[in-house]
């Protein structure tokens, strides 16, 4: 059985997108390199290889986060 296993990012500027094995994980971030976690457990491949993605844009969607 797997305990909870958390993506940790200390800051991010400004919109992420995490998937792990093409699924989203966790919701769409938006902030000024705020700190933030997803929870990763229930997407994981525990007898092979999984696929972490992380993307991040350099600009905000919502006006007022640029």
């Amino acid at each position: 059985m797997l305990k909870n296993i958390a993506c940790v990012f200390e800051g991010v500027m400004t919109i992420k997108e995490v998937t792990l094995n093409g699924l989203l994980v966790g919701l769409i971030h938006q902030g000024c390199f705020n700190s933030f976690k997803c929870n990763i457990t229930k997407h994981l491949c525990v007898e092979g290889s999984n696929s972490l993605t992380v993307r991040v844009k350099k600009t905000s969607e919502n006006q007022y986060g640029n």
